[in-house]
């Protein structure tokens, strides 16, 4: 719940750059008698205004930009137009390491740093007209994307309730976790009691058919839960000696006699 709160703060502050960004851009945004966007773009280094002068330009910056050069390339409506450099690292079938180098193109407003892209930042390399009016495209989608955040916020709220009622509701089934705690004790008890019946057979220490036998608590007063299983310490039997006969004798002592317990019951 706690994240989903953080993520709601965050997109509220996202949502308020957006509106930002959309309202600066609604402002300065002309149209021509047509009723189509103009596309006042100013490039660095390129004074021309026509269209498939810039759409060249744009794509030869595409194609050969490096980076170590201006990434900045120009303005529009007051947006900073850039070109970035990416590369991507893959394998072949060989296994050997592949480089793919690539630009991208994004606009962004100082005021809120947020980066709008169209076409994941890849121009139309085709059409040199289309290619001009890249960043007017991009910059172009902040309602839409203002949109998508506001659709996620609205999300974020109706959740956010139904999963504070899911943590405060009491957990239904934690009597029967309690039970099949207790039952899990107990078997895990049982388990030990006839591990230690078998050892003490192999060592004589008890017959067969035999059981281990704990000490009985008064009525009334056993606790719900068993206890732990009791360890029975188990007597060491001394090693055997050669006589000179060749036959085996005791050494100094008896075999160990068997001790009576309250414990065993014998």
């Amino acid at each position: 719940m706690g994240e989903s709160q953080a993520e709601k703060e965050k997109t509220q502050v996202l949502i308020g750059k957006l509106s930002s960004d959309e309202t600066f851009y609604r402002d300065r945004l002309k149209y021509d008698k047509d009723d189509s966007k103009l596309n006042p773009i100013t490039l660095s280094g390129l004074k021309s205004a026509e269209p498939e002068v810039i759409g060249k330009a744009l794509i030869e910056t595409y194609n050969k930009w490096k980076p170590g050069q201006e990434p900045k390339l120009g303005s529009l409506y007051g947006f900073d137009l850039y070109v970035q450099h990416h590369v991507e690292r893959s394998f072949d079938t060989d296994n050997s390491l592949y480089e793919r180098h690539f630009n991208t193109f994004y606009a962004e407003r100082p005021e809120t740093g947020i980066k709008y892209t169209y076409n994941q930042g890849h121009p139309n390399i085709d059409n040199p007209k289309l290619a001009a009016r890249h960043f007017l495209n991009a910059i172009d989608r902040v309602e839409s994307i203002k949109n998508q955040y506001e659709k996620k916020l609205d999300d974020l709220e109706k959740e956010i309730p139904s999963m504070e009622q899911i943590v405060s509701k009491p957990f239904e089934k934690e009597k029967e976790l309690a039970a099949m705690k207790i039952s899990l004790a107990g078997l895990e008890r049982e388990i030990a009691i006839k591990i230690q019946e078998k050892h003490m057979q192999a060592n004589g220490q008890l017959e067969i058919g035999q059981v281990p036998q704990e000490k009985k608590e008064p009525s009334g007063l056993r606790s719900e839960a068993p206890k732990e299983t009791p360890i029975i310490k188990l007597e060491q039997v001394q090693p055997m000696a050669t006589g000179t006969d060749g036959h085996y004798s005791q050494h100094k002592q008896m075999a160990p006699r068997i001790r009576k317990s309250k414990r065993l019951g014998i």
